[in-house]
């Protein structure tokens, strides 16, 4: 959910920076980030590689165009190029709380929610260079630096200048404008903007079907999210995150403030599960160190299930109830699917004797007339056993009486069961000849050998009956039988006299 959310999110924020520098491209939003989606899957499904190149130049561009921004703003406000707005007080009525516990705790849910990302440095120490955690921890000082020089530079300014975020105007934009009104400095401000948050949702892109391999690797997970695609990329979980956070953006409308709410719950549910964890893990083990990190994550247990109740409760209705409920289905659904690959794993029984002297198969053919197609599935399967039975299933004594001929003709070199069905019905009286027989030779594998008529044209399988899949869907679900299908294909052959062989076409009787 959090890595579904982090797309939704990444993209409507990029289409809001848009926005406030092109208002004409709004009523455009949700087209504009179903774009930005699509884009990230196709670059991935084609096997677009996260790496430091792609990510440095967006990164330290933004970066850049942010402390400009802010240095502009400051220079500008102590030389009265720039004054200040009145503060923004939010008039009581409109949704207004009382200040209190509960707007205190909403706030520090909201901060909380606004700093993560961080711990992404602690998922990718083994990434760095040698000595990786020395490299890792002075990585993280500095974002840590950044992001609060920037964190409080914006707030401060925002709150001197008196701005307040619209739905066409986010606050980065009205910054911008202050700073370098409509030049170029203010719409590459924007573009690097968006070009980070885009770039921030194909983070999700890379790690999400990972997770799922993960998953599928240790039976949580369909055993199909762990098979890698044509260009080397986990191509069915690419998949489901493109429709969960088109879903997502198209549900919500792009809207980043109701989708904010949802993004903290998911994350911080997370993190209170994984400081559990590490609390389960001091108790249990009382590993070195154990006296110092147990109250840690005690704490942390306490801060983020904190904020995610706050998150919850107070957002519950504006669309929260979504993740609430989601979460604990996912849950229920991976326990699932454990429990089925346990169930394969340990009561998988062959139905077919696994060594070759002991198949003993008998070959049943069905067919409708003697025919190419009835002849050719007869050739296989005398070819595969020496016990074939052909079966007709009919009720027409006319039609009977010509197929009993034609076999005498050909010299009855199978033997032919003919099933009268007064009832029209095929499938019944076929699928109670094959229990009749597989009680018969119990110990004999049965081995259905369906001739299958395959058109040229879709529209051509209209005007055939299909017995053959309605067949092979009956016979899938019954033990110890075996189905092979023999297509014929039905299109216009070529009559080309061949130099070598028969100048004649073999007769029936030398086909089979």
């Amino acid at each position: 959910t959090s890595y579904t959310l982090t797309v939704a999110v990444s993209v409507s924020s990029g289409a809001e920076q848009i926005i406030s520098a092109a208002p004409s491209v709004g009523p455009y939003k949700v087209p504009l980030c179903i774009g930005f989606i699509l884009l990230l899957a196709i670059g991935n499904l084609r096997g677009l590689k996260e790496s430091g190149s792609i990510f440095a130049a967006p990164t330290y561009l933004f970066i850049a165009s942010m402390f400009l921004m802010i240095g502009t703003l400051i220079f500008k406000l102590a030389t009265g190029q720039l004054h200040g707005g009145d503060p923004v007080i939010a008039a009581p009525g409109a949704g207004f709380e009382a200040v209190g516990l509960l707007l205190v705790l909403r706030a520090f849910a909201s901060g909380a929610t606004a700093l993560t990302g961080v711990e992404a440095i602690a998922d990718g120490v083994p990434a760095f260079q040698k000595e990786e955690w020395k490299n890792a921890r002075i990585t993280l000082t500095v974002m840590g630096i950044i992001l609060a020089a920037m964190f409080i530079g914006i707030s401060l300014l925002t709150l001197k200048l008196g701005l307040v975020p619209t739905a066409d105007n986010v606050l980065i934009s009205q910054l911008g404008h202050n700073a370098f009104g409509n030049g170029p400095f203010y719409y590459s401000t924007q573009v690097f903007t968006t070009g980070i948050l885009v770039l921030a949702g194909n983070t999700a892109f890379s790690d999400f079907p990972r997770l799922f391999f993960f998953m599928a690797r240790d039976n949580y997970a369909p055993h199909q999210f762990g098979r890698l695609g044509d260009r080397l990329a986990y191509s069915n979980g690419i998949i489901v995150l493109t429709v969960a956070a088109t879903v997502m953006v198209v549900g919500f409308d792009a809207n980043v403030g109701r989708l904010i709410p949802l993004y903290a719950i998911g994350v911080f549910t997370a993190f209170t599960l994984s400081q559990a964890g590490m609390v389960a893990h001091w108790l249990k083990h009382k590993a070195r160190g154990w006296q110092v990190g147990l109250p840690m994550n005690v704490l942390g247990v306490c801060t983020t299930g904190m904020v995610f109740t706050i998150t919850a409760v107070t957002n519950f209705k504006n669309g929260a109830w979504i993740i609430v409920l989601t979460v604990p289905v996912l849950v229920a659904g991976c326990f699932a699917v454990h429990k089925h690959y346990t169930e394969v794993h340990e009561h998988l029984k062959t139905e077919i004797p696994t060594s070759p002297d002991m198949i003993k198969p008998v070959a049943i053919v069905p067919i409708s007339d003697f025919n190419a197609l009835a002849l050719q599935s007869l050739a296989l399967a005398r070819k595969m056993t020496d016990s074939v039975i052909a079966v007709h299933v009919c009720d027409d004594e006319t039609h009977i009486a010509k197929l009993r001929m034609k076999w005498e003709q050909w010299g009855n070199h199978v033997p032919l069961e003919i099933i009268e069905s007064p009832y029209r019905s095929f499938l019944r009286p076929f699928m109670a000849y094959i229990d009749a027989i597989d009680r018969q030779r119990n110990d004999d594998t049965l081995l259905i050998i369906l001739p299958e008529l395959v058109a040229t044209k879709w529209w051509h399988n209209l005007l055939h009956n299909q017995m053959a899949l309605r067949l092979k869907a009956q016979l899938l679900f019954r033990p110890g039988t075996v189905v092979v299908s023999v297509p014929y294909h039905l299109r216009k052959h070529k009559h080309v006299q061949r130099r070598r062989g028969r100048k004649r076409p073999p007769s029936d009787s030398e086909a089979i």
